[in-house]
């Protein structure tokens, strides 16, 4: 037996008699099949099979390429076809006679053979069924074995330019040890399969000599199991003895598999079962249904339902995906035992499953971290890890919900560690299968066949899952574990008044928690950095109807949290960053747009142009309170509490529309900062008062274009602040202390852009901000463990700075006075007037390694008000100030700091310039307690420039 299928009907039979001496047109190859067949001469006994018929088939070999299989299908369906209106009827003479062949075939003429004799045979019916009663339902009445030895297939990709070109071989399937056993009954027939071994051999990449085969099973695994697949079938008449309720039973085990995924190998395989399949099924759909269409008439029958239950039961051991990229493996993924129950009923699915072990290893080499370095990136442990239900629904039945599925699913802990080079290969791997989608996309749209997209609803519960963030800059046990609590989500949809579908979607986060683990002697030590923070989500999904006109954003998202609480270390504080800063590379990282991303912008501009844009995504945070304790740490390694920071209706925005344009807007009502220093005998605790309010104290909003230019433009209402030193300068190192220990290389990565002229100057103008403060309230002092501590008050009624391609400050009606805590009211006296102040600074780049930096100052006119004790006072705040800079700086950063920004800069030429109205200078006399008035000095007007000081 063989099957040939070729261009011509001369080149199939030169094929068959072996002229060729290949076999490149063979679908099925030369096959032999032995047939023995066995009937009981003692039917009547019960332990004895009435018929067996025993076949084998030693080899079974085909090769199947895309156009043999188009062609194979294409010749089915010319047989199976069921075309009764091309027949043409042809009178039949008497000397021939009609034998009806199959239903859907033509009729076949037969020659009449006169001297042929027939006669009937003797029935006795009812004698027969009294013995098919009587007789034992357990007895076998036919039994049917066929073994195949060995089945291959070469799985071959056609040429399309070429047809007379031999096709390329993909990959190799071949299935060893196939047994077939099917035994019927009165009632009942079964059907057992078993399958030895399977394997899937490589022949696409032959650069991978490492990865021979795509798919074979577990070596561990096979030594000790007789079968990799084993599957039994069972279908039973209501009439048996052994009937439960279900018709048809099957039971499907599957042994340990090994998986390797060589991203050429998959994607050609992939792209040739979508190509090969795909289109052929979507095409004979759609041509079934165009010849319906146009042959058969149009009757609206009821849907029709199968009484019968079918359950399958599924059994996987287990299942490792070996990852490879660049001919080298880079992780494997390892799934334990997975158990599934499939029923059918009525028109419906039920599927029951649970999924055992899982996890996911890092097997690159990476030189820079150690041998002892974890290589566990993902571990769900135990004997239940996944529980899961899915169940179906037919639309024209009565109890439709309104949905066709729905997914019940139920994890256990999971504990996922955060690698950044692992899950960027992964990434980048997954990325390719892009390619995948576009091609099914492309197949089904190639033909007029459209797909019911169904609407699932499901119930999500995961408990604990845990993210781990490792030190992976150091190379240290330092950690920061992310504790979730347990996360619920749900959906559900609802048809709007205009036919619209609306989809919602709740979440929750509950009892998620941060702890870091620094340890200290070998000993873990683990502290909360924030605990007990609840995250509840509402998202709706808007799908609009063709005719609809609803202005209602495609997707809103709500999302409310707690109170949140956090205390912060200066080593928990660094770690954080370099977490941040790990994760926002991985989820954005900086590399060139790619065609497939372009190509999907393009169509997204597409869809949506219209006059004016469409809210595509509206999402609203809201936090209720923020408290922030920032934690010191002294030389012996002992903490101490810094400063409190409190931040009152925190409310974000963002927004983005069918142009590709963006908004943010976050508002804070008002922002309360608090010195908790237990030994600082500071008096005046409350740095930042609290506010009754009703408006918004703090607010930004962010705004970005199609072309990518942002706009930033905060404004602060009412800044009221007390500063104290010292304070101020542990706030200050707090905060700058992770980014000082970074400055040399950064700069050094500055210069090198500097000097090889990699600085963008098309993205000059596309960053702009605008900082607008009104009521400015600043006050300096200088004993803050005296309650009558004589300060410094600075007090504006408004101060801008923007930057759009230059900086510009200015300030309005800015003063400066002096006054004494206890008794401000009394004692303030006025040390300026109020002036208003203007500077202009241009400090772009003219080339690469060329910097021009132009100052401009504008002055109102002044007058100052001095006297001797004015003059100590601001002597002694900015004496203290410059001390305890001096002392928070370090020296040898600072200056190769410099060393490097200056080497970066082949030329640079600076100038300012300022000009005032007017100076007037008056001396108070104050020695004498007399306060009368000593000199007067007065400029009219004042110009000055300076140019190239640094070079100077």
């Amino acid at each position: 037996m063989q099957v040939v299928i070729g261009p011509t009907l001369e080149s199939c039979l030169v094929e068959v008699s072996g002229a060729s001496g290949t076999n490149h047109l063979h679908f099925l190859e030369r096959a032999d099949i032995t047939f023995d067949v066995a009937l009981s001469i003692l039917p009547n006994i019960s332990n004895h099979i009435r018929t067996v018929i025993s076949g084998k088939l030693p080899r079974l070999h085909l090769n199947l390429s895309d156009r043999k299989y188009k062609s194979f299908m294409r010749i089915l369906d010319i047989v199976t076809r069921r075309t009764p209106q091309n027949y043409i009827v042809i009178p039949v003479p008497v000397t021939q006679r009609v034998v009806s062949g199959w239903i859907d075939q033509p009729e076949l003429l037969v020659d009449e053979d006169d001297a042929d004799s027939f006669f009937d045979a003797e029935e006795n019916i009812d004698g027969l069924s009294a013995k098919t009663i009587e007789e034992d339902p357990n007895k076998i009445l036919m039994q049917f074995n066929f073994e195949i030895g060995q089945v291959s297939a070469s799985l071959k990709k056609s040429n399309d330019h070429d047809v007379d070109k031999v096709s390329r071989t993909i990959a190799d399937l071949k299935i060893s040890g196939l047994s077939l056993v099917y035994n019927s009954k009165a009632h009942e027939y079964n059907v057992d399969i078993k399958i030895r071994s399977i394997s899937a051999e490589d022949q696409s990449n032959i650069n991978m000599k490492e990865v021979r085969y795509l798919l074979t099973p577990t070596p561990s695994v096979s030594l000790s199991l007789k079968d990799l697949l084993t599957i039994q079938y069972v279908s039973r008449k209501p009439t048996s003895p052994d009937y439960v309720g279900i018709d048809q039973d099957v039971k499907i085990s599957f042994a340990s598999v090994d998986l390797n995924l060589v991203k050429e190998s998959v994607l050609y395989l992939l792209d040739f079962a979508l190509y090969t399949f795909t289109t052929v099924e979507a095409t004979r759909l759609a041509e079934k249904k165009v010849s319906d269409a146009a042959n058969l008439p149009q009757i609206q029958q009821p849907p029709v339902v199968s009484n019968s239950i079918m359950v399958v039961h599924v059994n996987f051991t287990s299942v490792n995906f070996f990852i490879h990229q660049n001919n080298a493996k880079i992780a494997t993924a390892s799934f334990g035992a997975l158990f599934l129950t499939v029923t059918f009923k009525f028109g419906k699915m039920f599927v029951s499953g649970r999924l055992g072990n899982l996890s996911i290893v890092d097997d690159a080499i990476r030189p820079e971290y150690g041998a002892d370095w974890s290589r566990e990136m993902l571990k769900i442990e135990g004997s239940e890890v996944a529980d899961f239900d899915y169940e179906t629904f037919n639309i024209l039945s009565s109890d439709y919900p309104g949905y066709d599925s729905f997914l019940r699913f139920r994890a256990a802990s999971a504990k996922l560690t955060f690698m950044e080079p692992l899950l960027n290969d992964l990434s980048n791997y997954m990325s390719q299968f892009l390619k995948m989608h576009m091609i099914m996309d492309a197949a089904r749209k190639a033909v007029e066949y459209q797909e019911i997209n169904g609407k699932m609803k499901y119930d999500l519960d995961i408990e604990s899952p845990i993210i781990l963030f490792r030190d992976t800059v150091n190379r240290t046990n330092k950690s920061v574990w992310m504790y979730l609590g347990k996360i619920l989500a749900k959906n559900d949809f609802v048809i709007t008044e205009d036919g619209s579908l609306l989809s919602t979607v709740s979440a929750k986060i509950m009892a998620m928690k941060l702890v870091s683990n620094f340890p200290v002697g070998g000993a873990d030590c683990m502290v909360k950095i924030v605990e007990d923070v609840n995250i509840n989500a509402v998202c709706e999904f808007l799908k609009a109807a063709e005719d609809s006109e609803t202005l209602v954003p495609a997707s809103q998202i709500k999302v409310d949290v707690n109170n949140i609480k956090l205390r912060l270390t200066t080593m928990q504080y660094k770690f954080n960053l370099e977490v941040l800063d790990a994760v926002s590379k991985f989820l954005f990282p900086k590399k060139a747009d790619e065609p497939v991303a372009q190509l999907s912008g393009s169509s997204m501009n597409s869809e949506f142009s219209s006059e004016f844009p469409r809210i595509l995504t509206d999402m609203f945070v809201k936090v209720p309170t923020i408290t922030l304790e920032i934690i010191g740490e002294d030389s012996q390694l002992q903490e101490y509490s810094i400063a409190q920071l409190i931040i009152s209706q925190l409310e974000y925005q963002t927004m983005s529309n069918s142009w590709q344009e963006g908004e943010i807007e976050l508002h804070l009502r008002y922002i309360n900062i608090f010195d908790t220093r237990k030994d600082g005998g500071n008096l005046f605790r409350e740095i930042m008062p609290s506010l009754t309010r009703e408006q918004d104290q703090f607010s930004l909003k962010i705004k970005k274009d199609s072309e990518g230019r942002s706009f930033y433009n905060a404004s602060i209402d009412t800044l009221k602040m007390i500063l104290v030193m010292d304070h101020l300068f542990l706030i200050r190192k707090f905060f700058t202390a992770p980014f000082s220990e970074s400055k040399d290389a950064t700069q050094q990565s500055e210069e090198v852009g500097l000097l090889e002229g990699a600085y963008d100057f098309e993205s000059l103008d596309k960053f702009k901000y605008s900082v607008n403060v009104v009521d400015v309230e600043i006050i300096l002092l200088q004993d803050p463990k005296n309650r009558s501590s004589e300060a410094i008050m600075l007090l504006g009624h408004e101060l801008v700075i923007s930057h759009d391609l230059v900086t510009t400050l200015s300030t309005k009606d800015m003063g400066m006075f002096f006054c004494v805590m206890d008794n401000r009211k009394d004692t303030t006296l006025r040390f300026i007037q109020n002036f208003n102040l203007t500077v202009v600074m241009d400090s772009r780049l003219s080339g690469p390694g060329h910097q021009l930096t132009a100052i401009n100052v504008d002055v109102s006119q002044l007058m100052l008000r001095v006297s001797f004790r004015d003059i100590n006072l601001i002597t002694d705040i900015f004496n203290k100030a410059i001390s305890l800079n001096n002392e928070s700086k370090n020296e040898p950063i600072e200056v190769s700091g410099a060393k490097n920004m200056r080497s970066g800069v082949i030329m640079s030429r600076e100038k300012i310039q300022i000009s005032t109205q007017g100076i007037r200078i008056v001396m108070i006399d104050d020695l004498n307690d007399l306060q009368l008035p000593m000199y007067d000095f007065m400029i009219d007007k004042l110009f000055l420039e300076v140019s190239d000081w640094s070079t100077a």
